[in-house]
């Protein structure tokens, strides 16, 4: 138990400020696309996996748990394998900071820290290097491939083909000399130690009719042995995001040995026609033992169950991989038959650079790693102790709760807490999950929500007073108004509903399917019976405001279009309900069909529930408004934040506004209060602390969580939080029933929660200016457990005592204090 001491002085109060020292991953792992997993041949529980949401995962206890880089050293991408050399400080990876020009990356400390190198040759897509040296290293891009020779100081063009480039994988043999690339157009060799490369003349497939699109190779008492697959040439391309995705583009498995003169098919013990194959893996030093990814039974590209073969000394190959039933796999929610069932697209395939026995498996969402060779495999991207056991499937894998292992690659968006222990959260990829133990763990322990999948991307909540739990869902496939879903094409078509729980988010029923996507919803304070919901859509005009004044009809509502507001175009985003019953509103950013943002967003005030509008939107808004939010300090409602993102191709330019705009007057005047002057910073949403009136935390889009301590300054100062580390985050929370705890949500890196104890200082709220002998009310926020005790000079406590209100009699003094002691539990 702690106690916390709060003085009022004259009625005065003070506060005291800090920022968590860490943000802990605290949600459900995996999910997120990952790629490029690569072991550390020093380390042999030290594993690197890159996802597309830009995070690199470090595992130093061999996937039991995972920790992100900061983006300030080093975004990451599909392409972002993590090189190692023969010195265990120096690594290569590329790094994404720059999207459109992503660049090798270079450390000296074993990946503490990472340094861009010297790049000019247009965005880096693939990394190799050579564990055997530590100044060799080849990348390529869509145009050309790269060598360097002497630790990335300078490269050398060895092959251009312009859009055309795809490496399937890359050997460089430990006699010093040799370097083996292969590339769509063929096996590209250097015999001098990378000072030229010539294409081989092996033969044993038609380049016009197949290419390789994986490869890897081993060395092992002085015999070479090599091992490809093939697709069909328009299924090699460059930045393939995974060769799975085109399944149907498989031609062959070939292998060739040293002093052979061609490739040769090497697909003897396949199951039948339909299976199909994409990555091929192998150990260095082990020339005897081989992997292929793919899957069995496909007839299109999503098709099909997860294949993983094992060959061994040029054996018929066994499938080692058994999903059926989860035979010989450890599994967490991704099963047969589990919250999950299995799929087959694999995104990537590692074995351990000495250990033929080690292989990581990468896919949509999870990771999979085998010890022994294929005989076991388990889940990696959930603690250990929660793993199903082997064997185990269906029921006996459903409804279970996993704690976070940091692999967490996928978006979070709202956090509603139905009471101390438990918390509904809204996801993209895996629409929604439930904890029933504050945080701790999560799953997917609920029903109605239409089959738990990815098609539904939930979007906000909310919470009636007697328990009514209501959620909205929007299936657009991306993150709705970032700036890769800005068009119509990619909205309109979608749908989206509103669902209705009783239970605290265990069983649902649908309230109302809009066939359009649910944007916002929100309840009026002051009439249980109301409830507004924002719906997107442009083309077929149903874009906008509705309103249904019988919610308590549940499915049965009725539901009104309201007219839209001046301006806008049908791209809802908010809609808040004042306490006096206004409406405010937010339009976000539409792209027309030649690309140009119109001028369309903004913000909206109605006094008569939505049958007018009143267009309150600062000239800097009126193309990218990204969400608003109401200081919680301000019980008159007056003072609104709302962010604004980087826009660009719209009339007459487009100057760079982003950043967090201030009203105090509901938006009759703004100021942009972050960054305080020059270029913008894009925000994703703004939010003031409610135990701590004068702090601010400020979700950027790819600049991290910014906080400040002096809002109500003239002039805030804001600082980037140093202990966030991802570079979106999207969302902040602050725990209703502990005012300690600070939740993150992200585009990409999950949940996060920090602890900030200055939160549990207790601020007294009440009339500092009393009349002698009048009677006032002080009170501090509510926490859960708690007991308060209170001290009052130049009065007397007629009221609420051991509670956290109290009602004084002031005296006839001209002075007086009210101080209270604050237990939590």
């Amino acid at each position: 138990m702690r106690t916390f001491f709060y003085v009022s002085l004259f009625l005065c109060s003070l506060a005291v400020f800090a920022q968590p020292a860490a943000y802990i991953p605290k949600g459900i792992a995996g999910w997120g696309a990952i790629y490029s997993p690569s072991f550390s041949p020093y380390n042999p529980n030290e594993l690197y996996i890159a996802c597309d949401m830009s995070g690199l995962y470090h595992s130093t206890d061999l996937g039991a748990s995972f920790q992100v880089a900061d983006f300030r050293q080093l975004k990451s991408h599909r392409g972002g394998r993590v090189v190692f050399t023969n010195d265990s400080s120096m690594l290569y990876t590329i790094d994404y900071t720059s999207s459109s020009n992503a660049k090798p990356a270079k450390s000296i400390n074993g990946g503490n820290t990472w340094t861009p190198l010297t790049w000019n040759y247009g965005r880096s897509l693939y990394i190799f290097g050579d564990i055997n040296r530590n100044d060799r290293i080849v990348v390529g891009t869509a145009s050309g491939i790269y060598f360097s020779g002497n630790g990335g100081s300078s490269f050398t063009n060895i092959y251009t083909n312009t859009n055309n480039v795809h490496i399937a994988g890359a050997f460089f043999d430990p006699n010093g000399n040799d370097i083996y690339i292969a590339t769509k157009a063929g096996l590209l060799v250097s015999n001098n130690s990378g000072t030229n490369f010539a294409f081989s003349a092996l033969g044993g497939f038609n380049q016009t009719t197949e290419n390789m699109v994986s490869f890897s190779g081993a060395k092992q008492n002085g015999i070479l042995q090599f091992y490809c697959v093939t697709m069909d040439p328009a299924s090699v391309y460059p930045d393939n995001p995974w060769p799975a995705s085109v399944l149907m583009g498989y031609r062959n498995v070939y292998e060739w040995t040293s002093g052979d003169a061609a490739w040769n098919p090497f697909v003897s013990g396949f199951i039948n026609a339909n299976d199909k194959f994409c990555m091929v893996a192998m150990a260095q030093n082990d020339i005897s033992t081989v992997y292929l990814t793919g899957a069995f039974s496909v007839t299109n590209n999503t098709g099909g169950k997860p294949a993983v073969y094992k060959s061994v000394n040029g054996g018929a190959w066994q499938s080692v991989f058994l999903y059926l039933q989860n035979q010989n796999i450890y599994t967490g929610y991704r099963g047969h038959q589990g919250d999950f069932d299995w799929w087959a697209i694999w995104t990537g395939i590692t074995v351990a650079p000495f250990d033929k026995d080690k292989v990581c498996l990468t896919d949509m969402g999870e990771a999979h790693l085998t010890t022994d060779g294929g005989t076991t495999w388990a889940g990696i991207y959930l603690q250990p102790a929660d793993r199903n056991n082997m064997g185990v499937w269906g029921a006996a894998t459903q409804n279970r709760y996993y704690h976070s292992n940091g692999l967490e690659t996928t978006v979070s968006r709202w956090l509603t807490w139905c009471d101390p222990q438990t918390i509904w959260a809204c996801y993209d990829d895996i629409g929604c999950s439930r904890s029933i133990d504050g945080g701790n763990t999560w799953g997917f322990t609920y029903n109605g929500i239409l089959g738990n999948v990815q098609s539904e991307e939930c979007q906000n909540s909310v919470l009636t007073a007697d328990g009514t739990l209501y959620t909205c869902t929007g299936n657009c496939r991306g993150i709705m108004y970032g700036p890769l879903v800005l068009s119509d094409a990619q909205i309109d078509p979608y749908g989206g509903l509103i669902y209705k729980s009783t239970d605290k988010g265990a069983n649902w029923t649908v309230l109302k399917n809009f066939g359009r996507p649910v944007t916002w919803i929100a309840l009026n304070p002051g009439n249980p019976d109301q409830m507004f919901a924002m719906i997107a859509n442009y083309a077929n005009g149903d874009g906008g405001l509705w309103v249904t004044n019988n919610l308590s009809a549940g499915a049965s509502a009725t539901w009104t279009h309201k007219p839209n507001p001046p301006r806008t175009e049908g791209h809802t985003l908010n809609v808040l309900v004042l306490n006096d019953g206004n409406l405010v509103t937010t339009y976000s950013a539409r792209r027309d069909a030649g690309g140009n943002f119109t001028a369309s967003a903004g913000v909206f005030i109605s006094t008569d529930g939505g049958n007018s509008w009143i267009d309150r939107t600062a000239p800097e808004m009126q193309y990218y408004t990204t969400n608003l939010t109401i200081d919680p300090s301000d019980t008159t409602q007056q003072t609104w934040y709302t962010g604004v993102e980087t826009h660009w191709n719209c009339p007459g330019g487009c100057p760079d506004y982003a950043g967090v705009y201030k009203t105090t007057d509901r938006g009759q005047n703004w100021t942009r209060i972050f960054p305080a002057s020059g270029s913008g910073i894009a925000v994703y949403e703004a939010k003031v602390n409610p135990y701590q009136p004068n702090q601010m935390y400020i979700c950027s889009m790819q600049n991290g969580l910014y906080y400040t301590n002096n809002l109500n300054a003239a002039t805030p100062a804001f600082t980037q939080d140093a202990a966030y580390p991802f570079e979106e985050p999207m969302r902040v929370f602050f725990n209703p029933y502990n005012p300690a705890e600070v939740w993150v949500c992200s585009n990409g890196n999950g949940l996060r929660m920090g602890k900030d104890c200055s939160n549990l200082v207790p601020v007294i709220t009440g009339n500092g200016n009393v009349c002698p002998n009048n009677t006032e009310t002080y009170s501090v926020p509510a926490i859960a457990g708690s007991t308060y005790t209170w001290t009052v000079t130049g009065g007397a406590i007629i009221s609420g005592q051991g509670t956290n209100q109290i009602t004084v009699q002031w005296s006839g003094g001209t002075t007086g204090t009210v101080s209270v002691q604050q237990q939590t539990p």
